[in-house]
């Protein structure tokens, strides 16, 4: 895959050769807006023409654009084939066919070629690494091993919640139910008592009253 064509738009332009400083991206923007130019956009076309070394999911395409655009008073975009993308969608499609501009040691010039040779070990294993294009899956393996460190954090500071105040908290209304269960049960004995007691008296006061109504009734007979 190599470079077709790259398009600049809307950029600061100076008739002389000029170093361009710029205290925020928006103010490379031609006079940061005010002419009616209210974006720069910076667009790489790609030829991905052999299919054998296109980026994963791209194989179909036999142009690749790559593009960003800062806008001025807005959000600074990534498109991919004029469609939006993250940053890391783009640095992930350049590191998949060894395109690693973040990289040094991406383009060596003639008079470092001698320092290059004497550096150590491991830049060279990380130069054959971007070469390679292997670091991009490590940079990945270290991200995802980030992730699970931090859920594994949260996991260890919900397990010490559940401990340390959950689980004690629900013993607690556990015990509590329980006591309130037995204050209700003895308090259904309690009512259940009463009534036979009332029953039983009620019953014993209609036996006394009918005994002496008999007594009466007897007595007025034998007169």
């Amino acid at each position: 895959m190599y470079i077709k064509e790259v398009t600049l738009e809307g950029f600061k332009s100076y008739a002389t050769r000029t170093q361009v400083r710029a205290a925020n991206l928006q103010e490379l923007v031609y006079k940061q807006g005010q002419a009616g130019i209210t974006k720069a956009t910076v667009s790489i076309v790609l030829d991905n023409s052999d299919r054998a070394h296109s980026p994963l999911g791209y194989e179909a395409h036999s142009e690749l654009t790559v593009t960003r655009q800062i806008v001025v008073g807005g959000r600074n975009k990534y498109l991919i084939n004029g469609k939006l993308a993250q940053p890391s969608q783009v640095q992930n499609l350049f590191h998949s066919v060894q395109l690693n501009v973040n990289n040094p040691h991406f383009l060596i010039m003639l008079g470092r070629i001698t320092k290059v040779l004497n550096i150590k070990p491991p830049e060279i294993l990380s130069m054959l690494e971007e070469a390679a294009g292997t670091r991009m899956y490590e940079t990945k393996k270290e991200a995802a091993l980030k992730t699970l460190e931090k859920k594994q954090s949260k996991v260890d500071e919900i397990n010490k919640l559940l401990d340390h105040e959950i689980l004690p908290a629900l013993d607690k209304l556990r015990r509590e139910r329980t006591q309130y269960m037995q204050w209700a049960n003895g308090n259904a004995d309690l009512d259940r008592l009463k009534r036979f007691c009332i029953a039983y008296e009620y019953v014993q006061a209609e036996r006394i009253r009918d005994s002496a109504v008999c007594e009466v009734e007897q007595v007025k007979a034998n007169f």
